[in-house]
């Protein structure tokens, strides 16, 4: 069941992690200290997970910029207003209309060369969506674990030691989040009563619940040999053995994507815009190896430790495939 990671080069250790009396229990304390040894992995791994961006990015900048544009008022007093101003030019109906009658230009959904560079992004992200997420916590746990990591090569090496599975995953992962994403956009948006601020915040929950179920999920694909829906069942358990874990690891997260957006709007009037592209050097993996960090001791606690010794034999064999 417990997939053997028993290679040469899995062999070798971190020159950082060496030191035979250092403490090295999973705490706050002990990611800073890691954090700060691996960063410059962490770009570098950062690099090969832009393959995973870059279709957001692109699909974002076609939505925003070639689709055809139309003017939206943001106050639903408006359309009232336009028709008693159709009736009657009184001086009062003008100065209402100056101030309800902002419009925003916004892009529509319609078919052309702005939707085909779309759906070629989403096809490339469902396609490889899994391949790149099995791929990058593979190197992610390795560094939580203090192994030597050799970027590319361990990549496509996860990748194809998992590759049926890993594709299949993805497919499923790609479908919920999107599903997750629509939704919540869909309630943010529209017009809503005491239901769909419900449902708005029902999917918040909903959102944040796998956002701590994919802590899990890849990990526990490339450790073992399960099925699909008992790797999501088993990601449902950890998230709440891992609660406080998983709470942390997410606002910390959180709290450097909102430091790096209030930075990049601060200094935009300015014409600086490092702050807006700094973070495609290294806020992927930062997060990935944040996440790995909380979650690989929760699995290794339950899943691993109790079957397995640290070269990944059997300990037993009973109740290894329950």
């Amino acid at each position: 069941m417990y997939k053997k990671l028993k290679e040469k080069k899995l062999a070798l250790l971190d020159v950082n992690e060496i030191k035979e009396e250092e403490d090295k229990t999973p705490n706050i304390k002990y990611y800073f200290k890691s954090l700060w040894r691996k960063f410059p992995r962490l770009i570098s791994i950062n690099l090969i997970m832009l393959f995973q961006i870059i279709p957001f990015i692109v699909a974002f900048f076609a939505y925003t910029i070639l689709m055809p544009r139309i003017y939206v008022f943001t106050d639903p007093l408006f359309p009232v207003l336009n028709g008693i101003g159709a009736i009657s030019n009184s001086p009062v109906t003008n100065s209402l209309l100056g101030i309800y009658g902002v419009a925003i230009e916004l892009p529509t959904v319609a078919f052309g060369s702005a939707a085909i560079i779309i759906a070629i992004c989403a096809l490339f992200l469902l396609i490889t969506f899994g391949w790149q997420n099995v791929g990058a916590a593979y190197l992610t746990r390795e560094l939580v674990r203090g192994r030597a990591v050799f970027v590319f090569s361990d990549y496509f090496y996860a990748i194809k030691r998992n590759f049926k599975q890993g594709f299949w995953l993805g497919v499923v992962d790609f479908i919920i989040s999107a599903i997750l994403i629509f939704d919540f956009i869909y309630f943010y948006t529209i017009p809503g009563d005491f239901g769909i601020d419900l449902m708005f915040w029902g999917i918040c929950g909903v959102g944040i619940l796998y956002i701590f179920m994919r802590y899990y999920i890849y990990l526990m694909l490339i450790n073992f040999d399960l099925p699909i829906k008992k790797i999501l069942k088993n990601a449902l358990i950890f998230t709440a053995l891992g609660f406080k874990r998983n709470i942390l690891a997410t606002l910390w997260i959180a709290l450097i994507a909102a430091l790096n957006v209030i930075l990049a709007f601060a200094l935009l009037p300015s014409n600086i815009i490092i702050p807006m592209i700094l973070p495609l050097f290294y806020f992927a993996a930062f997060a990935l190896f944040t996440s790995t960090y909380a979650a690989y001791p929760i699995i290794k606690k339950y899943m691993i430790d109790p079957y397995y010794d640290e070269e990944g034999n059997p300990r037993s064999t009973e109740n290894i495939d329950q």
